[in-house]
C-alpha cells in the first residue's frame, strides 16, 4: 500500500501556526534558511567600525512556541512552495477576520492602468501593489476598500500623509469625520468605515483597534521603519492585506520582511508606462558643478562630511540662484529639499530676501503652520518650498510640482 502524505494543520490568523511536530526535521531547516538571517544593519555597523551592542546579529521570522512553529502570514505561498517537495498535505484552516460589511460610494475614476491594478488586487487577499509617485496608489487603494466593503485600516509614517489620507477619503469615498478615524498627532478615534494611522502611534496600541479591522493597508510601506512595522502588522488579523509601495525595495536591505507579513509582489507599474500615457514627466537632470572639496579618508568622515557641504557658502549661493531663475519663470512649485535642518534655514533665509513667495517646512515648524503650508501648496500660492526630506518624502501630494533642487 502506498504511503499517505502527512497532514499538516496551518492555521492561519495574524500569523501562521503549524504543529512543529507534523514537520520533517529537513523541512524546518528550509524554513530557517529562509526565515532567520543575518542582520544587514550588524553587518553594516561592523563594516564601519560601529558599536553593535544593541544591534542583533541574527533576526528571526520563525519561532517555536509550545511547540508550534510561528511565522508572519504573508509568507504562507512561500511556505507552500517549501513543502512542496516533502509529500503533505497542508490543510489550510483560515480563522483571518472578515466583518459585517459596511456600504461605500466610490466617487472618482481610474485611469486604465489602475483598472489592471484593481483587476489584480481584488483576485487576492493580500500583497504589494508597486507603482511609482504620481501614479494614483491612493486612489487604487480607496476603489479596493470600496468594492471589499470591510472597515479599513490605513497605516502611514508621518502627519502629513494622515492628513492627506483623510482629504482623499472624502474626496474619493464620500465620508464625513464621523465615518473617519485618526490615530496620530493627538488623536486616537476608531472610523466606523476608514481609520487612517500613523504607524509610531499605532503599534502600541495595535490589539485596541484590530477587531474593527477587516482591511489592512500600509502606505509607502518600503519606508516603515521595520520594527514599527513588525509590531503594528503582526498584531492584525484581517483578511485582507494590501501594501502601496513606489519602489520595491527597501534601503536597510529587508525587503523580504514587507514580503514576509503583506505577501508578495501582485503588479508593478512601471515609471515608463506612466511617462507614455503622461501621466508623470521623465525628469530632466541638470547637474551643477561645485569648488567644493573635502578630505575623505574613512567611512567615519562621512557626517564631517555632509556637515561641511551644507555650511558651504558658494555652494549654498548657487543652489539659491537656481531656485530664484526657477521662481522667475513662474512654471510651477520649485522643491528644494535637505536632510539638515540647518541648511534649509540658511537657503530659505537667501531666498526670502527677494520678492518671491516661499515658506519652510521642518520639524520645528508647528503643527497649524504645516497645516497652513500645505493648504498653501495647494492653491498654488507658493513659489518655492525649502523642506528637510523627511517631511516631503515619496507619497507627498503635490501636483503642481516641477522642479527639485
Amino acid at each position: 500500500m502506498d504511503k499517505q502524505p502527512t497532514r499538516v494543520d496551518v492555521d492561519i490568523r495574524n500569523d501562521i501556526s503549524i504543529p512543529e511536530d507534523q514537520l520533517p526535521v529537513e523541512a524546518i531547516e528550509k524554513l530557517k534558511e529562509q526565515l532567520i538571517f543575518t542582520n544587514p544593519q550588524w553587518l553594516e555597523n561592523k563594516k564601519r567600525g560601529y558599536w553593535n551592542g544593541k544591534t542583533p546579529e541574527k533576526l528571526y521570522f520563525l519561532k517555536s512556541h509550545n511547540n508550534y512553529l510561528k511565522m508572519p502570514r504573508g509568507f504562507i505561498h512561500q511556505l507552500k512552495s517549501i513543502l512542496e517537495p516533502f509529500d503533505l498535505t497542508l490543510v489550510i484552516n483560515d480563522q483571518t477576520r472578515i466583518l459585517d460589511p459596511v456600504e461605500f460610494q466610490f466617487k472618482g475614476s481610474l485611469y486604465d492602468f489602475q483598472e489592471r491594478a484593481v483587476r489584480v488586487i481584488l483576485k487576492r487577499k493580500f500583497g504589494v501593489f508597486n507603482c511609482p509617485t504620481g501614479g494614483g496608489k491612493t486612489v487604487v487603494a480607496l476603489y479596493c476598500i470600496a468594492k471589499r466593503e470591510q472597515p479599513s485600516l490605513i497605516i502611514v509614517h508621518t502627519k502629513e500623509l494622515l492628513y492627506q489620507w483623510h482629504k482623499r477619503s472624502k474626496e474619493f469615498l464620500g465620508l464625513d469625520d464621523e465615518q473617519i478615524g485618526l490615530i496620530g498627532d493627538g488623536h486616537f478615534t476608531i472610523g466606523s468605515h476608514v481609520t487612517i494611522a500613523i504607524v509610531n502611534s499605532l503599534y502600541k496600541r495595535s490589539y485596541e483597534v484590530r477587531d474593527h479591522i477587516g482591511f489592512f493597508i500600509v502606505d509607502e510601506c518600503h519606508r516603515t521603519p521595520s520594527r514599527t512595522f513588525i509590531e503594528a502588522a503582526s498584531a492584525f488579523d484581517s483578511q485582507y492585506m494590501l501594501g502601496l509601495s513606489a519602489t520595491p525595495y527597501r534601503r536597510d536591505k529587508l525587503t523580504q520582511v514587507i514580503n514576509f507579513y503583506m505577501g508578495g509582489q501582485l503588479i508593478n507599474i512601471s515609471p515608463q508606462e506612466l511617462q507614455v500615457k503622461s501621466r508623470i514627466m521623465k525628469a530632466r537632470v541638470i547637474v551643477r558643478r561645485t569648488e567644493f572639496d573635502f578630505d575623505y579618508a574613512v567611512d567615519e568622515d562621512y557626517q564631517a562630511m555632509i556637515s561641511a557641504l551644507t555650511q558651504d557658502t558658494a555652494r549654498v549661493e548657487l543652489i539659491v540662484a537656481d531656485v530664484l531663475t526657477h521662481a522667475k519663470k513662474d512654471a510651477g512649485i520649485g522643491l528644494v529639499i535637505s536632510d539638515r535642518k540647518d541648511h534649509c534655514k540658511a537657503i530659505f533665509n537667501r531666498i526670502a530676501h527677494h520678492d518671491i513667495s516661499v515658506r519652510l517646512l521642518t520639524g520645528d515648524i508647528p503643527n497649524r503652520e504645516r497645516k497652513a503650508i500645505t493648504e498653501e501648496l495647494a492653491t498654488g500660492d507658493i513659489q518655492i518650498l525649502v523642506a528637510t526630506s523627511q517631511l516631503i518624502g515619496e507619497g507627498f501630494d503635490l501636483k503642481q510640482l516641477s522642479a527639485l533642487f
